[in-house]
C-alpha cells in the first residue's frame, strides 16, 4: 500500500491518495516454485520406498498443504512389478502421512516389517494397513484416469465419496476439509499409488487449478524416485535356489551353472 499527497501547482495539499496493490498471485507463484525447488534436493535421497514417501510428505506439509497421505499398491512395497488396476475401486496400503502445523507423522516400513510410528491425527488406516477406495472416490478416479484432480468440499463428487466412505468422512468432518488434490503416482508407465493433499485451515486459500502444476511436478519426481527404490529392493532380494543350477543338460544344449564367487554364470559342454 502506498500513500501520497495530491497537490496543486502551488504545493497546496488537496487530498491524500491511497494505492493498494495485490501481490497475492505473485506471492503464490513464488511459493509454488519454492516448493518445487526444495523437492529437487530433498526427494530421492535414499533408495527406500517408505523413506521417499516420507520425504515427499515433508516437502508438501506445511508449505503447500495442511496434510498429505501417500498410499501405494502392495506390490510396490515388495519390490514387485505393479499389476494392472482392477475395475471397481482399488486397495492401497498407507506409506506415509503428515499433518501440519504440529507435523504429526505416521510412517510404515511395509508388509512384514515393524513400522516406525508416532501419533497420528485421527481415524484412518493405521501405519501399514490397507484401505479400499471406491471407484467414485478422488483417489481411485485419479489412479484409473492417470490425471490429478482438484476438488472443493462442496463439490457433488466429494459428497458422493464421503457418503460411501465413513473413514474419510470422519476425517473431513474432524478437520474441516475445504479443498483437496488427488494425484496418481505413476512411473515408467506403471501405477504405484496415490497422493492425497488436503487443505483444511481457515486462514489458507483453497486449492485451485493453478496448484495442479506444482502437484503434478512434485508427484512425478517422487514417483520416479519410488520406482527406483522399488527396483533396487527387487534386485537386492536373494536368488531362489533354482537359479544356482540349471536343469540337467541334454546333448543339444551347453550346461550353464551359476557360481556365487564371483557372481557370474559360466558354461561348459555336456559330458
Amino acid at each position: 500500500m502506498d500513500l501520497f499527497p495530491l497537490k496543486d501547482d502551488t504545493g497546496y495539499v488537496h487530498a491524500v491518495a491511497v494505492a493498494v496493490f495485490d501481490y497475492s498471485q505473485q506471492h503464490g507463484s513464488g511459493e509454488r516454485l519454492a516448493v518445487l525447488d526444495e523437492a529437487r534436493t530433498r526427494i530421492g535421497t535414499s533408495l527406500d520406498v517408505t523413506g521417499t514417501a516420507h520425504e515427499l510428505a515433508e516437502v508438501a506439509v506445511p508449505r503447500f498443504a495442511d496434510s498429505i497421505t501417500v498410499e501405494l499398491l502392495d506390490s510396490v512395497f515388495r519390490g514387485d512389478q505393479p499389476p494392472p488396476l482392477p475395475p471397481g475401486g482399488v486397495t492401497l496400503r498407507r506409506a506415509a502421512h503428515v499433518s501440519g502445523p504440529a507435523d504429526l507423522t505416521e510412517t510404515v516400513s511395509g508388509p512384514g516389517e515393524s513400522p516406525r510410528e508416532s501419533p497420528g491425527d485421527g481415524p484412518g488406516p493405521a501405519p501399514g494397513e490397507t484401505h479400499f477406495h471406491t471407484e467414485p472416490s478422488p483417489p481411485a478416479r485419479c489412479l484409473l484416469t492417470s490425471q490429478a484432480v482438484v476438488h472443493q468440499a462442496t463439490d457433488p463428487e466429494i459428497a458422493v465419496w464421503l457418503a460411501a466412505d465413513p473413514v474419510q468422512a470422519e476425517q473431513a468432518r474432524r478437520h474441516g476439509l475445504h479443498s483437496l488434490i488427488a494425484a496418481p503416482l505413476k512411473a515408467r508407465g506403471k501405477d504405484l499409488g496415490v497422493v492425497l493433499l488436503v487443505r483444511h485451515t481457515a486462514s489458507r486459500e483453497p486449492f485451485t487449478e493453478d496448484d495442479l502444476f506444482v502437484t503434478e511436478n512434485l508427484v512425478a519426481r517422487a514417483a520416479i524416485c519410488m520406482d527406483n527404490a522399488r527396483r533396487y529392493a527387487r534386485e537386492r532380494r536373494p536368488l531362489p535356489p533354482s537359479m544356482y543350477r540349471a536343469p540337467a543338460p541334454d546333448s543339444h544344449r551347453p550346461y550353464r551353472t551359476y557360481s556365487p564367487h564371483p557372481e557370474t554364470w559360466w558354461s561348459r559342454p555336456p559330458r
